[in-house]
């Protein structure tokens, strides 16, 4: 390795400790797990109705979300992720000091909240907490004829199991479900569903 690369790889070394002290090896032990080319692979189901979230127009697509890219971004480690992202951190997943955003920068939260944390209070629609072994996170916004929603469940070292994304406008509903099939780290899959073959 010639110099000038040494010199680069040692500068963002050390701006990476000073970020985020993480290396993409430790975000493997929280609930979003992120590495250079991680895979995602889901089952989606869209759905359109104009009759309540029954019935209507039902399809199914099988989707991956993969990590393409990380970088240092001013005080930011940031992951770049392909398609649209997660729901919850979008498609720059985000973190600095041991924690990262969600909801396009609406919260910030430690890669592993405590037992009891409190999101921001003054966010209204959003919530965020545990349920059993799994991380959730949902925030409704707009008016009442207009409304989005979203949610994810996140399960630590393996990350969103479940996610949805939906906008309603009574009796219109129209979004999608996400359930996680495989999670994959290079050439092994890390994780799969229970009902997977």
């Amino acid at each position: 390795m010639n110099r000038q690369c040494m010199l680069i790889v040692s500068l963002l070394a050390l701006t990476l400790v000073g970020c985020s002290k993480l290396n993409h090896n430790s975000l493997d032990t929280t609930y979003f797990p992120l590495g250079q080319g991680y895979v995602w692979v889901y089952e989606r189901q869209n759905y359109i109705t104009f009759s309540g979230r029954d019935g209507g127009d039902i399809s199914y697509d099988t989707i991956s979300i993969k990590v393409i890219s990380m970088v240092v971004q001013d005080d930011w480690l940031v992951f770049n992720l392909e398609d649209s992202g997660f729901v919850d951190v979008g498609e720059k997943a985000m973190i600095c000091k041991g924690k990262i955003l969600v909801f396009d920068g609406e919260d910030t939260v430690p890669l592993i909240p405590p037992a009891h944390f409190e999101p921001k209070a003054d966010i209204k629609g959003y919530a965020a907490g545990y349920f059993g072994d799994t991380l959730g996170f949902s925030l409704c916004s707009g008016d009442g004829s207009l409304l989005m929603a979203y949610s994810t469940q996140r399960l630590k070292g393996v990350g969103v199991i479940y996610q949805e994304a939906e906008l309603r406008s009574p009796p219109y509903y129209e979004g999608y479900f996400d359930r996680l099939l495989y999670f994959i780290k290079g050439e092994d899959t890390a994780w799969k569903c229970p009902d997977c073959p």
